[in-house]
């Protein structure tokens, strides 16, 4: 058991806001009710035009000890914004939490906890997943037993998992940040980068966020988009010595075959076999092509 007496790693908890009027004091109550106590949060509002910037002045002059804030006076973008805000913090531990989730009382304690027990450079957990009246929507699949591995155990097997309340130790952080040449994916690239060089994930088999999905969420409006952005971050892995060049050449020819499905139905073949380019040993991206040609472009699997 730990002592009390021992200082606990400080962690700094990144939020990016931008027109979060409705869910921002929601999410920020979430933050100050942790119930672990040596952490400072970081606020930055990319130019909202709404309330937004006013309640976070309310919540900084209520919580100055806790709370540091910064409000653009120019839109930035959302992997700029991310690149600004990740200049500013200081703590052994970064958490980062969208401007319109939540976090579960205990998740820094445990997300913090594991890491220091466990010597892995991210901490993932579990999420649910809630509407914009914050009913539940679904829950991500559970198993069994905590996950954690290498670079390679999480493209094997990392897409249970969510950026919303990852726990990063800041020695391992990427020297470029986030990489703005891919705004779709650069939090799925910036995962990737933290875990070179042998670096290892934990997840953590508990629900400890909540992530909000309404309209205007990326994934709701941009599948194509966010598709080509992990293929780019796959890609830009690939090129680094040292990785596993077999399990990556298989993972993008399996993501872009799923392309096809978001893509103009013109180019359902040309996916396909560019998918096949990558990793010949495709069966499921050869099957489909095979399909769609006897039957002209009737039948796609």
């Amino acid at each position: 058991r730990r002592s009390n007496t021992v200082a606990r790693p400080s962690v700094s908890i990144f939020v990016l806001t931008y027109n979060a009027e409705r869910y921002i004091v929601e999410t920020l109550e979430s933050l100050l009710a942790q119930d672990y106590s040596n952490y400072e949060i970081f606020v930055s509002d990319d130019a909202s035009t709404d309330r937004t910037p006013e309640i976070l002045e309310n919540f900084r002059a209520r919580y100055p000890d806790k709370m540091r804030l910064y409000l653009q006076p120019v839109n930035l973008g959302i992997t700029n914004h991310c690149n600004f805000l990740l200049q500013k913090v200081t703590g052994d531990y970064v958490c980062f939490v969208g401007g319109d989730d939540l976090l579960e009382p205990n998740c820094l304690s445990r997300a913090v906890d594991c890491a220091m027990e466990s010597g892995a450079s991210i901490v993932f957990h579990l999420h649910q997943t809630i509407n914009s009246e914050g009913a539940l929507l679904s829950r991500a699949g559970s198993f069994s037993t905590p996950h954690s591995g290498t670079l390679d155990d999480f493209v094997r097997k990392g897409v249970y998992t969510h950026a919303n309340g990852m726990l990063v130790d800041a020695r391992h952080l990427p020297p470029n940040g986030f990489d703005a040449s891919m705004p779709y994916a650069s939090d799925f690239d910036f995962i990737l980068q933290v875990l070179r060089d042998g670096r290892r994930f934990y997840a953590l088999p508990e629900y400890l966020s909540s992530y909000r999905k309404h309209d205007r969420s990326i994934t709701a409006t941009r599948a194509y988009e966010c598709n080509m952005d992990t293929i780019k971050a796959y890609e830009k892995l690939y090129r680094v010595d040292g990785v596993n060049k077999k399990l990556l050449a298989v993972t993008i020819s399996n993501l872009q075959r799923a392309v096809r499905k978001y893509d103009t139905a013109d180019r359902y073949g040309y996916w396909l076999r560019t998918s096949l380019s990558t990793n010949p040993l495709n069966f499921k991206s050869l099957l489909a092509l095979v399909v769609s040609t006897l039957t002209l472009g009737k039948l796609k699997l």
